[in-house]
Order: structure tokens, then C-alpha cells, then sequence
């Protein structure tokens, strides 16, 4: 059960980073656009 627990939860939390960088990205590209 564990085995099977830790790898799926790294891989959502690697996940959620990943779709936070993005939203890190278009927002800081949205706030470029907007100064401009």
C-alpha cells in the first residue's frame, strides 16, 4: 500500500508545480503586456 501511495503522490505534487510555473508564467507575461 505504501509502495503504491508515495509514488502517486510525488507525482501530483510534481504535477501542481508544474501547472503552478505555468500560471506563474502567463501571469507575469500578462502583467508585461499590461505595463506596456
Amino acid at each position: 500500500m505504501h509502495k503504491n501511495r508515495f509514488p502517486a503522490l510525488r507525482y501530483a505534487n510534481d504535477d501542481r508545480h508544474k501547472s503552478g510555473s505555468v500560471v506563474k508564467r502567463s501571469l507575469s507575461l500578462f502583467t508585461a503586456f499590461r505595463n506596456h
